[in-house]
């Protein structure tokens, strides 16, 4: 009861890191629009903290570019800690 997906997309949105929000929706209208009409993610939550405030300063992905991924990839490290 956190607010689900509609929640973490709307605070994306606010957060600036939702890729896309003019794209269309099935409906017609576009991502942006429809997330302005849902409600955001409990204040009290603690499902998805703020990017500002991180567990970790450094997570288990990887991004992968140069002679070893001329295309870029992105690679799950495994076993850290």
């Amino acid at each position: 009861d956190v607010g689900g997906v509609p929640g973490v997309l709307k605070r994306m949105l606010s957060d600036g890191i939702l890729p896309h929000p003019e794209a269309l929706t099935v409906s017609g209208e576009s991502l942006g629009d429809v997330l302005d009409q849902c409600e955001p993610l409990h204040a009290d939550q603690n499902i998805m903290r703020a990017l500002n405030d991180p567990i970790k300063p450094e997570g288990h992905l990887t991004v992968l570019h140069g002679s070893l991924a001329p295309d870029g990839a992105v690679g799950k490290i495994t076993g850290k800690e």
